[in-house]
């Protein structure tokens, strides 16, 4: 199991290039492929006027809000290629479209039109990992639905990275076990990042939720694949699970944490918080997801 096909969807942000390089270290450690992606929504979508206003407009007058539209959206579009064409040539990458047999990484350029979270729903289901630059505001905005419809409709790990580039990735992990069906998949996902991490630790918090594997139990399975874990003696807190293990994080130095998503119900994390909630609004951490 490796990691060959990396997804990255661009915006234009000067902030993504953290996402590209992050992508792009990942496909150099691996021999794979970076595919940067970029969606210009539909007509309509792309303005900026209410859409019931939108909808009042007479024929010509709409005609003119959406060339007006579509010129920004294209100028938005001419700028992200840009910065990735800046990008590839600035780390001397090779630009590749179609699988090539190759001993070193590539990158490549699309554009699709459409709904955002329909084309990511759809292109990231054949990605061994998709990589994200977290938005500048909080998860619930509208700059958060590349990272929706990764989670929730494509049934692909999804790496979360600062807005500004971390030092390292991938060379302490920290797993956050919580014996889920979610975790179990996330650091299926990440076997060939924890095969290459110099440590790893798992860490769980709180009074067990769930009947299943004990962090000592994972920590055999690793080894099956070759991998040494330290196993952090589950946590009695008083705190809330997600403070402890930020906490327990910072502590352990993690560059990266593995960790299923929503084990909770999304109501009950909706309502109450959790710590995936919390997990993707941190700014500081990368953080590989799996559903």
């Amino acid at each position: 199991m490796t990691i060959k096909l990396i997804l990255a969807p661009v915006t234009g942000e000067k902030a993504e290039t953290i996402a590209l390089k992050t992508g792009l270290d990942l496909a150099r450690r691996f021999e794979g492929h970076l595919r940067a992606i970029h969606i210009r929504p539909n007509a309509r979508e792309k303005t900026s006027l209410p859409k019931d206003l939108v909808n009042s407009l007479s024929g010509k007058a709409l005609k003119q809000v959406m060339a007006e539209a579509d010129a920004k959206s294209l100028n938005v579009s001419k700028l992200a290629r840009e910065m990735f064409e800046a990008f590839c040539k600035e780390q001397n990458v090779p630009s590749m479209t179609r699988p090539r047999k190759t001993p070193v990484a590539s990158a490549g350029w699309e554009e699709k039109l459409g709904d955002p979270h329909h084309v990511i729903s759809i292109v990231g289901r054949l990605a061994d990992l998709i990589v994200i630059c977290r938005p500048s505001h909080k998860i619930d905005h509208n700059t958060g639905r590349f990272i929706k419809a990764a989670l929730f409709d494509t049934a692909s790990p999804v790496m979360l990275v600062p807005r500004s580039e971390p030092k390292t990735i991938g060379t302490r992990i920290a797993i956050a076990w919580d014996r889920s069906a979610a975790a179990k998949r996330a650091v299926v996902s990440a076997l060939p990042l924890l095969a290459g991490a110099e440590t790893v630790r798992i860490i769980s918090v709180g009074e067990p939720t769930k009947h299943g594997p004990t962090g000592k139990q994972l920590a055999t399975y690793l080894k099956w694949h070759g991998i040494e874990a330290e196993v952090e003696s589950e946590r009695v807190v008083k705190d809330p699970p997600e403070q402890a293990l930020i906490k327990a994080f910072d502590e352990f130095g993690a560059d990266l944490v593995v960790m299923g998503a929503y084990t909770r119900s999304r109501f009950s994390q909706r309502i109450f918080g959790g710590v995936t909630r919390t997990m993707l609004n941190l700014k500081s951490m990368p953080v590989l997801f799996h559903l």
